[in-house]
């Protein structure tokens, strides 16, 4: 039996030499944009779906997410000079990841405004509905405080023969 490789037990990214600082930031934010981008595929799935409670439920992570984007742009700012040297390979895969979320950003946007404009007009429905249902069932009262029944009561189109 022989003994089992040192190697074996060893991670890729122990083996692998660490990035400089400038690319680990670009790496971090590219991580930070592609989990971005799922959270904006899920978002817009809960609206085609209609499913708010979804929706609202992926709004806290959105707002982290968005946050620590930007917060990673303005590490990268900082390190301008040396953003130079990165591979195009990696400038790249950044800037067709910040195309698909700008897109899904502009498309989740679109379907947002288009659900709060059918909202609006719902809402616009139910109160004009509201209105006309209290207008023509409103109560009216005498000048002693009561109810005014007599418009409730039926009204005699002939005189009783008993009077």
């Amino acid at each position: 039996m022989t003994a089992p490789s040192t190697f074996a037990h060893q991670t890729p990214s122990a083996s692998a030499p660490t990035p400089p600082l400038h690319e680990k930031a670009l790496l971090n934010m590219l991580d930070n944009m592609e989990e971005l981008t799922t959270l904006y595929k899920q978002e817009l799935d809960a609206i085609e779906l209609r499913d708010m409670q979804k929706f609202s439920s992926l709004q806290p992570e959105k707002d982290r997410l968005v946050k620590n984007c930007e917060a990673r742009m303005g590490e990268i700012a900082t390190q301008s000079v040396q953003l130079k040297s990165v591979s195009p390979a990696l400038k790249e895969r950044v800037m067709n990841a910040e195309t698909t979320l700008r897109e899904l950003a502009l498309k989740s946007q679109r379907a947002c405004k288009i659900r709060a404009e059918s909202m609006k007009r719902v809402q616009h429905r139910l109160l004009e509905a509201a209105r006309y249902a209290i207008g023509s069932n409103q109560t009216h009262y005498n000048s002693d405080g009561r109810t005014d029944n007599s418009r409730n009561r039926p009204v005699a189109t002939a005189f009783n023969e008993a009077i």
